[in-house]
């Protein structure tokens, strides 16, 4: 029977411990058994202990090293490497490190064996995009995601077990799948995620039993920003190369190089690492503004204990990926301590409607409320959209890979570089998004959606909450989102709050 273990598939065993994992990502490519025999924690490719020794002069966000921390390095991510797609900005690492163990095969047993897998508190605050296990060798399935993860063939796993053990620390989820089949999760214990302790979207034959997933993590420590800062790096070394010298001019300010804009951005995310890290004061109130997270909740749109949904990502409305989901067992499980606090943002559109929203490389949200002067007359940015709007200036006829997700319209650059005319005279501004322009859902222990031939049996789930602020009235009434294609029968009126 296909749903039940099939040990004779797996007879091959390999031990694991820290040393399996110093320099990435575990790809698993053999069928078998892996065992722990130890603690995991995941720290990849971090900087030489003595070159981060001195906290005012180490900067662990330096673009100008021959390979950036906590990323592939430079031999790793060549494209007929283990790691692809850093410098080429299409490949399934070009948002780093992405997983602790990618599961690429078929017939794989993960024995936690009585011991964890977490991430480094560094490796948790550098890497914004993870999970501690992926059933796949992605993390999207095409064309998904805020990245080009290429033209590889995609994979994945069928017949999984992940059992006895706990799994920690991880700035996204602890367990991630995608179209996994015949996958067993049983007496784990799952706790200090950031967005999600199990997702799994367009799985089949799941039998979740004798878990707890819970607490969510209460004291992350940076806002998505900074996910999205981190994530520029390699673009920003390529960009200072080729513009360094370039001078830009915004709207009431003197002209600045694109060198020095970029390490701005780096001061800014250094001081954030030092904060968190090292206990150091942020003297710059507008770096704590853009990147810190003072009240420790997710800020993005939503918060989960277990996401069971149709293929794709669950990212989207309620209702709207419910295909190829089925058979799906949740047995002696409690899910518990999951929390929001979103931070509403406003998505710009045009009158060129089928564009989509004005968005940054990583489909990210552009903040108008907070680069905007009190009139919407003038851009007055920050770090990090000053480096966004130079890149779409001087990178827009050069590579299309580098600019990926990134629409910004000509009156909107020309608006940013000169004003002269109101925002709002040019947009239309939809509410009820989040920083990655995701639609809100609020604080959720199960998402179920979609699933067909579900199975429920002793399921405790308590102690959720969500702390986020009203929502805005800058878009007028909350009727039903347009953010991706709500349902208004299931996301009604302003959902962050949820």
């Amino acid at each position: 029977d296909e749903d039940e273990d099939d040990e004779d598939a797996v007879d091959d065993i390999f031990y694991l411990n820290n040393d399996d994992f110093c320099c990435g990502t575990l790809r698993i490519t053999r069928s078998g058994q892996y065992i722990l025999t130890e603690d995991i924690v995941l720290n990849f490719n971090a900087p030489p202990i003595a070159s981060s020794a001195d906290v005012y002069a180490f900067s662990p966000n330096a673009y100008d090293v021959d390979d950036l921390y906590w990323w592939p390095t430079t031999s790793q991510q060549q494209s007929t490497a283990q790691y692809p797609g850093m410098y080429t900005y299409h490949g399934l690492y070009t948002l780093g490190f992405f997983a602790g163990i990618t599961i690429e095969c078929d017939n794989v047993i993960i024995d936690l064996n009585g011991y964890s897998i977490a991430m480094h508190k560094a490796f948790y605050l550098q890497q914004r995009f993870f999970s501690l296990i992926e059933l796949s060798d992605r993390n999207f399935i095409a064309p998904q995601g805020p990245s080009n993860l290429g033209a590889a063939p995609q994979f994945y796993a069928t017949n999984v077990v992940i059992r006895n053990g706990g799994l920690g620390l991880t700035s996204h989820h602890a367990i991630h799948g995608l179209n996994a089949h015949n996958v067993r999760i049983e007496h784990v214990r799952i706790a200090q995620f950031d967005v999600a302790g199990i997702t799994l979207n367009g799985c089949s034959a799941v039998h979740i039993s004798d878990s707890a997933i819970g607490p969510q993590n209460t004291n992350i420590p940076v806002l998505g920003r900074y996910t999205h800062a981190r994530a520029l790096l390699p673009r920003l070394r390529q960009f200072v190369d080729e513009f360094g010298e370039q001078e830009m001019a915004f709207d009431g300010r003197d002209p600045i190089t694109v060198q020095q804009l970029a390490d701005t951005l780096v001061a800014a995310m250094d001081a954030v690492y030092s904060h968190v890290m090292h206990g150091v004061a942020i003297e710059d109130e507008r770096v704590r503004q853009l990147f810190i997270n003072e009240r420790g909740l997710m800020d993005a749109g939503s918060s989960y204990g277990i996401v069971l949904s149709g293929e794709g990502s669950a990212t989207v409305a309620i209702g709207q990926r419910v295909q190829n989901t089925q058979n799906i067992t949740l047995s002696n499980v409690e899910v518990f301590g999951v929390y929001n606090n979103v931070r509403e943002k406003m998505k710009a559109v045009t009158d060129d409607d089928d564009a989509g929203a004005l968005r940054g490389i990583l489909s990210d949200a552009i903040d108008w409320n907070a680069i905007l002067d009190d009139d919407d007359v003038r851009y007055v940015g920050d770090a990090y959209t000053d480096v966004v709007f130079a890149m779409n200036w001087l990178q827009s006829t050069t590579q299309w890979y580098f600019l990926h997700c990134m629409r910004i319209t000509d009156a909107i650059q020309q608006f940013v570089m000169h004003g002269g005319v109101r925002l709002s005279d040019m947009v239309t501004m939809q509410c009820n998004t989040d920083v990655q322009l995701h639609t809100n859902k609020g604080a959720i222990g199960v998402r179920i959606d979609g699933v067909t031939d579900l199975n429920v049996s002793n399921i405790y789930i308590h102690d959720v909450g969500n702390y986020a602020a009203l929502g805005s009235d800058a878009c007028g009434e909350y009727e039903v989102s347009v953010i991706s294609k709500e349902d208004r029968d299931i996301q009604s009126g302003y959902t962050g709050t949820r």
